[in-house]
């Protein structure tokens, strides 16, 4: 899972050839920001950058969906058919 972590930090998708579901993958998402409404003095809505998220692993499900927070379980951390995701299947 090593390689796989550091192909994640090279901005590279990583899977699990064991996995059943098609297109499923891993990436790392290191730059979500969130805005909140806030009121300014004259009650006016503005909105302001409440911050960076720290760094998560996000999976990308076989609905297409992405579920940030993703954990490995223990068979996923000792598993040995991590593979990183050619480029040209990375759409």
């Amino acid at each position: 899972m090593g390689e796989a972590v550091s192909a994640m930090r090279d901005a590279r998708w990583v899977r699990r050839a064991g996995w059943n579901g098609q297109g499923m993958h891993l990436y790392l998402e290191d730059h979500l920001y969130r805005t909140m409404p806030r009121a300014d003095a004259k009650g006016r809505v503005t909105y302001e950058d409440q911050g960076k998220y720290e760094p998560c692993v996000v999976l990308f499900t076989a609905n297409g969906r992405h579920q940030p927070g993703w954990n490995a379980s223990t068979p996923d951390l000792l598993a040995e058919d991590w593979e990183v995701v050619p480029w040209d299947e990375m759409r």
